[in-house]
């Protein structure tokens, strides 16, 4: 989406099927981030990412999920995503398996997939 917004650039998007067939829009779950912007919450995001891992995951990929991941949200929001907030109007922070503390946002309750898959095509 942003070497499309580059003067002069098009995009090209390749899929196997249709683009309203792809696994984005049925993706139930939300998006953990570690959204407080304090440092101790990422490393813990990225300790937690890393034990329900059990030694699975690349440590550097970790390190950038958890360090951009809070920006990529906002960029979603920036989009047009419709995240679930509370009555005050913040976020509403969800604590799902692996995660320590409320990091997981969600958009539609369980239609998180299919508000980025809008957001995104706008």
């Amino acid at each position: 989406m942003r070497a499309a917004e580059t003067a002069g650039l098009r995009v090209g998007v390749v899929t196997k099927a249709e683009l309203h067939q792809a696994t984005t829009r049925w993706a139930q779950g939300g998006v953990a981030a570690a959204l407080s912007g304090d440092p101790e919450e990422t490393d813990l995001h990225l300790s937690d990412t890393l034990a329900a891992g059990v030694g699975l995951c690349d440590i550097e990929a970790v390190r950038v999920l958890v360090d951009e991941g809070p920006g990529r949200v906002h960029d979603l929001i920036a989009l047009g995503a419709l995240f679930d907030r509370d009555a005050e109007g913040r976020l509403e922070l969800a604590r799902e398996g692996g995660h320590s503390v409320p990091r997981v946002v969600h958009a539609g309750g369980a239609a998180t997939g299919a508000e980025i898959d809008a957001s995104g095509s706008t």
